[in-house]
C-alpha cells in the first residue's frame, strides 16, 4: 500500500493533478507474485463489488454537485436571453465551462483492467455511468483476445485510450505464469485491436520506455518529452494522441 501511495504522490508532482486511489488485497510483485498470480486474479475478481460501489458513489456526488449548479446556471441564462434560445444555450454553456474547469479522468493498471473487466461485464453494475472525461487502461494484464466486448462498455466523455508495450517485461512474465493457457495480453500485443471506443497508442520501441510496465511514472517521462506529454494530456482530459502518427494498417498510434 506504501508503494502505491508514492507512485500517487509522484504522479501529482508529474502532472499536477489530484490522485484518489483505488486498491485491493493482492501478493503481486517478485517470486510471491509469480506464485500467486491465479490468487491475485481471485482477488480482484472478488473486489468487483467494491470497486462498483466505490465508483455508483463517486458518480452520485458528482451528479448532486453539478445538478444544482446547472439548474442555477440556466435560470441566469434564461434570464439574459429569454427569447434567444441559441444565445441562451451558447451562455449556459460558457458559464459551465467558467464554473467546472477541472476534468475527471481513470487511470486503470495492469491488473486493475482485470478488475475494471470483471465490474463491467456484470449485467447489474451501478459504477458503469458517465464520469470520466478520459480512460487510460495502461499496460492491461487481461486477455486481448474479445477485449472489444468490454471496452466498448466503457462510458467516457472524450477518449479511452488503450497503452501497449510488446516489450513489457512483467506482462511477459505474466503471459508464461499460467503456461500456455495465458492467453495475449492486452496491453502486450498490437493483434486485433479492434474496438470501436479505443485509441491504442504504441509505446513500443519510444525512447527511455525500454521494458517498462509503468511508463507513465518513471524515467520514461522523465527523459522522454513526448512521453510525458502524452499523460500530461491523457490525464487533463484533452485529446493526447493529436500529435502521434497513426498506422491505420493496424489501428495504432506511435510516437
Amino acid at each position: 500500500m506504501g508503494d502505491i501511495v508514492d507512485r500517487a504522490k509522484k504522479i501529482e508532482k508529474q502532472y499536477g493533478v489530484i490522485v484518489i486511489v483505488f486498491s485491493w488485497p493482492a501478493n503481486g510483485g517478485g517470486i510471491i507474485g509469480t506464485i500467486s498470480y491465479k490468487s491475485d486474479k481471485r482477488d480482484a475478481k472478488a473486489s468487483t463489488c467494491a470497486l462498483e460501489r466505490t465508483l455508483h458513489t463517486f458518480h452520485e456526488y458528482l451528479r448532486l454537485i453539478t445538478e444544482s449548479r446547472r439548474s442555477e446556471l440556466y435560470k441566469a441564462a434564461s434570464e439574459k436571453y429569454p427569447d434567444n434560445p441559441e444565445r441562451k444555450e451558447m451562455l449556459f454553456s460558457k458559464l459551465l465551462k467558467k464554473e467546472c474547469p477541472f476534468t475527471v479522468n481513470a487511470l486503470f493498471h495492469s491488473m486493475g483492467n482485470y478488475l475494471y473487466k470483471q465490474m463491467l461485464k456484470s449485467t447489474i453494475t451501478e459504477g458503469g455511468g458517465l464520469i470520466f472525461d478520459n480512460v487510460i487502461l495502461a499496460a492491461a494484464d487481461t486477455n486481448n483476445f474479445d477485449h472489444s466486448l468490454w471496452v466498448d462498455r466503457i462510458a467516457f466523455r472524450k477518449r479511452c485510450f488503450i497503452t501497449i508495450n510488446e516489450n513489457d517485461r512483467a506482462l511477459g512474465v505474466s503471459r508464461i505464469k499460467s503456461g500456455y493457457e495465458q492467453l495475449a495480453r492486452l496491453g502486450h500485443s498490437l493483434r486485433n485491436l479492434n474496438s470501436r471506443n479505443a485509441h491504442y497508442i504504441n509505446f513500443t520501441n519510444a525512447p527511455w520506455v525500454k521494458d517498462s510496465h509503468s511508463y507513465f511514472a518513471n524515467s520514461s517521462v522523465k527523459k522522454n518529452a513526448k512521453v510525458h506529454k502524452f499523460f500530461q494530456r491523457a490525464f487533463s482530459g484533452e485529446s493526447a494522441e493529436d500529435e502521434l502518427y497513426f498506422h491505420a494498417e493496424g489501428n495504432w498510434f506511435s510516437f
